[in-house]
């Protein structure tokens, strides 16, 4: 159990490490706006097959 609990812990860092980049690297954009971020415009991309 103590195994699969660790395991679980490494996972849950590397999801807050990889959010944590992803957002410095959002952030060092040269636009700020919300409407270049890559999840709005995958949203955008979504609805507009349908």
């Amino acid at each position: 159990f103590y195994k699969i609990l660790v395991h679980s812990y490494y996972i849950y860092l590397l999801c807050i490490l990889f959010i944590f980049t992803y957002l410095v690297a959002w952030a060092n954009n040269a636009k700020l706006s919300p409407c270049n971020h890559p999840l709005y415009k995958y949203g955008q991309l979504k609805t507009s097959r349908h």
